[in-house]
């Protein structure tokens, strides 16, 4: 089914209008007190966008600003890094993330907790603690435990694999396939 320009509209008075606007300078607000001038223009950019496939490089650039987490940083880990993104592309993400919600729980295994709705990290923390309270009991055989780090997963995404698993889904994604792979590789960064 196309993307109406309702949903569209419906996406852009979704943003907070408070958030940091992108590279281009235009917040939400911007766009919300400016919908009688600019709305059907930036529709019609988002339209040819899901009808094409191809996106401005200019939609897609994202400014990353460091912001302190302590107040006198002394190394690159003492900032937490916020991505500001252009509002015409938070909105072709809405739209997507939107289309996908309703399949979301077959894509993401049951034992993943964090971003689904209905779902809780808690759970997975309770899991743990359950599986660690009696892991040093000298009748039980020995075995391991090992901590991974994934603060820095998103880097390590092996994203021709990810499109890869995506298609496999069947036609109900596949459309979209496609414009998640433009939406998320092909974009400018600006720290």
């Amino acid at each position: 089914m196309p993307v109406s320009p309702d949903e569209i509209k419906q996406a852009f008075f979704d943003i907070d209008e408070t958030k940091a606007p992108g590279p281009d300078g235009y917040s939400s607000g911007f766009f919300r007190a400016a919908w009688s001038v600019v709305g059907r223009e930036v529709t019609q950019a988002i339209l040819e966008f899901f009808s094409t496939g191809r996106l401005l490089k200019q939609i897609n650039a994202t400014l990353i600003s460091l912001i302190p987490k302590v107040s006198n940083p002394t190394v690159v880990g003492e900032f937490r890094p916020i991505s500001c993104c252009n509002v015409l592309y938070k909105v072709i993400t809405k739209v997507l993330v939107q289309r996908m919600r309703g399949i979301l729980d077959k894509l993401i295994s049951p034992s993943q907790n964090a971003f689904v709705p209905g779902r809780s990290i808690g759970d997975n923390i309770l899991l743990a603690q359950e599986l660690f309270s009696g892991y040093n009991q000298r009748y039980l055989p020995p075995r391991c435990a090992l901590k991974v780090d994934l603060r820095k997963a998103y880097d390590t995404v092996e994203w021709d694999f990810l499109r890869a698993a995506l298609t496999l889904f069947g036609s109900r994604i596949s459309s979209f396939c496609g414009l998640l792979n433009v939406s998320l590789r092909h974009h400018i960064q600006c720290v």
